[in-house]
């Protein structure tokens, strides 16, 4: 269909090495069109027993790499940016309050892009199967309390609705809602 992808690999979080993609990008001559944010780590701790290197691992890729995606792409003509959030941020998840809180930064920033102007998408992902960030007893306890799995294909949609509709935030997941409460 005419696009061209080009795979550069570098670490998020890093200020270096993500001027070093963007300089490559550059170099490309090729226009950045759109830029998905789907880094992320999971962690399981309570608050009161939680190290700084458990708060600062789950926050580097999903803080301080969506600021930088946000730094770098500010100037130029954007599609999109979509950040894959989590469904932690909206509704909390049990021993995961420094995941939650990193995925509500995405939520905010994507509110503050908006005020300037600039694309924004936060979407709050439910579970997928196999690609879930969170442990096997914990994903059975999400289903017990009402919250299952989606097909991948169920969330490509949704995404591409969400972004013709200019939506800046919303939840995409399934839901029995005669369990969820």
């Amino acid at each position: 269909m005419g696009a061209t992808v080009v795979v550069l690999q570098a670490d998020v979080s890093d200020r270096d090495q993500m001027s070093q993609t963007f300089e490559q990008v550059k170099a490309t001559q090729l226009p950045l069109r759109g830029v998905i944010h789907a880094a992320g780590v999971a962690g399981y701790q309570t608050l009161q027993d939680m190290e700084l290197s458990a708060f600062s691992s789950v926050f580097r890729p999903k803080v301080t790499g969506t600021w930088l995606l946000h730094q770098f792409t500010r100037d130029m003509n954007l599609d999109f940016f979509v950040c894959f959030s989590s469904a932690s941020s909206v509704w909390g998840a049990r021993g995961q309050g420094h995941y939650a809180a990193a995925n509500h930064f995405l939520d905010a920033l994507a509110y503050y892009r908006h005020s300037l102007g600039l694309p924004a998408l936060s979407i709050n992902w439910g579970l997928f199967p196999g690609a879930s960030m969170v442990g096997k007893e914990y994903h059975e306890w999400l289903e017990k309390i009402g919250l299952g799995e989606m097909q991948p294909e169920q969330g490509f949609s949704a995404m591409g609705h969400l972004l013709a509709t200019g939506a800046i935030q919303a939840t995409v997941a399934k839901v029995d809602w005669s369990i969820f409460k």
